[in-house]
C-alpha cells in the first residue's frame, strides 16, 4: 500500500500549507517552523494566471523564457493525458503542453489543434540522434555539425551542406514528434502544464502541421501492438537470422526489405539503421516474418564460425578481399607505399606467391584487393577443367592464405612492430570469418 502522501508531504485531509507575500514581493510560509519549500530547491519562473492563482513552473534547463500564460496545471496520475490532448484538438487550441517528470521534460507545440512542433531534453528523442539511429547521418557528422549551429537549426544545416535531403528530414521531423508525443501519452507520474502562447513567440525551426488526433490513435495503437510484439521480441538487443526464402507474393515491400538485410548478425535496431525505419516499425516487420516462419531470433549473437557460414567460392573471395583491403590500408599509412603495390603485383605475375593455376593473369587494383569476377571466373573454369584436386574450395583458400602471407611479409618493413601487429590481429579476425579448412 502507498503512504497516502502528496507532493508536500501531507497526508489525506490534512490542511494545505499558507503563504503569504508581502509588501517586497516576498513569499513567506505562514506559521511554520520549516518552510515547506525546503524540498523544491530548484529554479522556478511564476507563469501568468487569474488573480486567485500563483502558478511556479520549473524552469527548464533549457532555459526558455516565461512569457507565457498558464491555462491548466495538473498531476499525471490524477489526469487522462489522452482524454486532454483531445480536448485540445478538438478546442482548435493554440499554445504549448510542457510535460515534466523527475529528469526530462517534453514540449508539444499546438496551433489551432495541430501539432507544430515538439521538443525533449530525452537523449534518443532528439532530432540529432534520431538522425542517427535511423542510418542517415554518421554519429561524428552530427556532432561536429552541432558544435557550429544550434540544435534547432541541425536538420536545416545538414539539408544545406547537401548531407541530408530535404523529403528526409522531413520524414525523421515527422518521427520525432511521434516519438515525443508517444512518450507523452505513456508518462504516468510527473505534472503538466497548458501555456497559453501564440505560435510564434515560440522559438523553433520547423512548420510541420500534424492531426493531434491522428498522432494520439497512433501512440494508443502503438502502445496495444508493442505489447504484443514483445511476447516474442523483448527488445530491440535481438539478433535476427534467417530460416527459409519467402516467396515475392508473400511478404510486403517493407518485410521483403528487411529481410534482405537479415544477416544472423544485425539486431533489430542494426536492422531499422540499415532500412531507415524506426525501431518500432522494424520490430513489427520482423514480427510478422517470425509469424511467417521466415526469421528466427535469439538474445546472444552466435560465435564467429556460425556468423559467416561457408558459403561457397563467392564467401572465400569476399573475405579474402577484405584481407587484402586491410593490408593495403595499414602499408598506407606507413612508408614506400607505392613500392609495395609494384611487389605485390611482381610476386602475382612471377608466380612466386602461390603455385594454385587460380592466380594466374591476375593483378591486385587501386584499392588493394583482387577482381572478384575474374578470380571466380578462373575459378569456375578450372574446376570444370578438373584442376583443383578433389577439394577446389580448399584450394582456392590456401592459395588465398599463400596471397596473405606474402603481402604481410611485404607489408612489414613499412609499419612499425605496432602496427605490424595490429595487422595481423586484423588479419586472423578477418580469416576466422571463414568456415573453412
Amino acid at each position: 500500500m502507498g503512504t497516502g502522501k502528496d507532493s508536500w508531504g501531507r497526508r489525506s485531509g490534512e490542511v494545505s500549507p499558507t503563504f503569504a507575500v508581502d509588501s517586497e514581493g516576498a513569499l513567506i510560509p505562514d506559521g511554520s517552523a520549516s518552510s515547506p519549500l525546503s524540498k523544491f530547491r530548484e529554479t522556478y519562473r511564476l507563469a501568468t494566471a487569474s488573480r486567485d492563482w500563483l502558478v511556479f513552473l520549473r524552469q527548464s534547463r533549457s532555459g526558455r523564457d516565461s512569457r507565457s500564460q498558464a491555462a491548466l496545471v495538473g498531476d499525471l496520475q490524477s489526469f487522462a493525458i489522452p482524454d486532454l490532448i483531445g480536448f485540445l484538438a478538438q478546442s482548435r487550441w493554440t499554445g504549448v503542453m510542457a510535460v515534466s517528470g523527475d529528469a526530462w521534460e517534453r514540449r508539444i507545440v499546438f496551433k489551432e489543434g495541430e501539432v507544430r512542433a515538439a521538443y525533449s531534453d530525452v537523449q534518443r528523442e532528439q532530432l540529432d540522434r534520431l538522425l542517427v539511429r535511423l542510418g542517415y547521418v554518421d554519429l561524428t557528422v552530427v556532432e561536429d555539425i552541432a558544435q557550429r549551429v544550434p540544435q534547432a537549426r541541425l536538420g536545416r544545416a545538414l539539408v544545406e551542406q547537401k548531407i541530408l535531403a530535404s523529403h528526409d528530414l522531413f520524414r525523421c521531423l515527422k518521427e520525432q514528434i511521434a516519438e515525443v508525443f508517444h512518450g507523452i501519452v505513456t508518462s504516468s507520474a510527473g505534472s503538466f502544464c497548458l501555456v497559453k502562447q501564440p505560435i510564434d513567440d515560440v522559438s523553433h525551426d520547423y512548420n510541420l502541421a500534424l492531426s493531434a488526433q491522428g498522432l494520439l490513435m497512433d501512440s494508443i495503437r502503438r502502445t496495444d501492438e508493442a505489447a504484443h510484439f514483445r511476447t516474442k521480441i523483448p527488445h530491440s538487443a535481438v539478433v535476427v537470422s534467417r530460416v527459409k526464402v519467402p516467396n515475392a507474393d508473400d511478404v510486403t515491400q517493407d518485410e521483403a526489405l528487411v529481410f534482405s538485410k537479415v544477416n544472423g548478425r544485425r539486431t533489430i535496431a542494426e536492422l531499422g539503421k540499415e532500412t531507415r525505419q524506426s525501431e518500432f516499425d522494424t520490430t513489427k516487420l520482423v514480427f510478422r516474418l517470425l509469424e511467417g516462419g521466415y526469421v528466427q531470433v535469439a538474445l546472444d549473437p552466435p560465435v564467429p564460425k556460425e556468423e559467416f557460414p561457408k558459403e561457397g567460392p563467392e564467401r572465400i573471395v569476399e573475405v579474402y578481399n577484405s584481407v587484402f583491403r586491410a593490408i593495403r590500408e595499414a602499408v598506407l599509412h606507413g612508408r614506400n607505399a607505392s613500392e609495395f603495390s609494384k611487389a605485390a603485383n611482381a610476386g602475382l605475375q612471377a608466380h612466386s606467391v602461390s603455385a594454385s593455376p587460380v592466380l594466374e593473369g591476375l593483378s591486385f587494383g587501386a584499392a588493394g584487393d583482387l577482381d572478384s569476377p575474374s578470380v571466380l571466373l578462373r575459378y569456375e573454369k578450372l574446376q570444370s577443367a578438373g584442376r583443383l584436386g578433389a577439394d577446389p574450395l580448399r584450394s582456392l583458400a590456401r592459395s588465398m592464405g599463400d596471397v596473405t602471407l606474402f603481402l604481410l611479409f611485404e607489408a612489414a618493413g613499412n609499419l612499425s612492430p605496432e602496427s605490424e601487429e595490429a595487422l595481423s590481429m586484423e588479419v586472423k579476425r578477418l580469416q576466422a570469418l571463414l568456415d573453412t579448412p
